[in-house]
């Protein structure tokens, strides 16, 4: 089903995979096989809308999670909190939720922007 403003992925083709499935998207639908045996699993379709409606197979809900506040220091290229917590109060951005700070704040993509020289490398000999 498609729901308009779900935060969550309805499916997770890592999760599929990760179970010993592989998942073929074509053009006018899609095909969920086991690799061990290469028996299909489940078929799709895919609508006009560009969504893949699944029909029959096992009925089983994979949920991915990710915590808002750190999606949106990503999306915002890697802002600090503090400043994601100031276009919050000023509303500069649309669709901006009420982000918190995380107790947390060590991001290591930030970490290595950050860094202005690499490790000296220790000579042998």
């Amino acid at each position: 089903m498609y729901v308009d403003g779900l935060k969550h992925n309805l499916l997770s083709i890592s999760k599929m995979c990760d179970q010993g499935n592989e998942v073929v998207f074509r053009s006018n639908g899609c095909v969920i096989h086991e690799l061990g045996t290469g028996k299909t699993v489940i078929k799709g379709t895919r609508t006009p809308n560009n969504l893949y409606i699944l029909k029959g197979g096992q009925q089983q809900c994979y949920l991915t999670k990710i915590d808002e506040n750190w999606l949106w220091h990503r999306r915002l290229g890697h802002l600090r909190f503090s400043q994601i917590r100031k276009a919050c109060r000023l509303k500069a951005f649309r669709d901006l939720p009420n982000i918190s700070i995380p107790e947390n704040t060590i991001c290591k993509p930030c970490q290595i922007g950050k860094k202005s020289r690499d490790d000296f490398i220790e000579k042998e000999g």
